[in-house]
């Protein structure tokens, strides 16, 4: 969130004891009885230094600079939910909490049979076509569609997008070119179908 590496980033928790449940020990282990989150999170342990990167970041934005930064991209994970929201195109899958995202084409734009292989195989495409051209960056993995945003569907793992912009330039103008770029690859998409 704050634009820095992951091996910067910290956890807190109020009772560490409850770490016993999700830690290991390893030899490489710095201080015996210190836990290791490695097998599950993108924790690498203590490195040299590595938190010059968060001293670094807050010491140049400061507090309040922060909250602006992640304000401005919860907001515009906001506006591209409603942006994806209002084309025929895409059905946004869940109201955005964090920055990311998660989206599908429009059961309702598909002539025909409609079955999540058909939503899935369609959403793989546009996501290939997009890393193809390297435009635009979509994340693509599998969700069960648990609030029936695209319709009666089975309850079975889906094909979906992603977005998550981390790009703290980014404003409503890009948004725009973003849309209109994947709706014209979708109208592709159907009339190849």
């Amino acid at each position: 969130m704050l634009g820095i590496p992951y091996s910067s980033s910290y956890c807190l928790f109020k009772d560490p004891t409850i770490l016993n449940n999700i830690s290991k020990s390893t030899d490489i282990t710095i201080k015996k009885g210190s836990f290791d989150l490695g097998q599950i999170t993108p924790f690498m342990g203590s490195r040299p230094f590595d938190s010059l990167k968060l001293w670094s970041v807050i010491n140049y934005h400061g507090m309040g600079g922060l909250r602006k930064i992640v304000d401005k991209r919860m907001n515009n994970a906001k506006k591209w939910a409603e942006i994806l929201n209002t084309s025929k195109y895409f059905q946004v899958l869940h109201d955005p909490e964090i920055t990311a995202v998660s989206f599908s084409i429009n059961p309702d734009i598909i002539d025909g049979e409609v079955s999540t292989e058909i939503i899935g195989a369609m959403n793989r495409k546009l996501h290939d076509i997009c890393h193809n051209e390297g435009w635009l960056v979509l994340h693509m993995f599998d969700l069960i569609d648990f609030q029936n945003q695209l319709g009666d569907l089975p309850k079975v793992l889906i094909r979906v997008l992603g977005t998550n912009f981390g790009n703290a330039l980014l404003d409503q103008q890009h948004l725009t070119k973003l849309i209109k770029y994947l709706e014209n690859n979708v109208k592709v998409l159907i009339l190849n179908q």
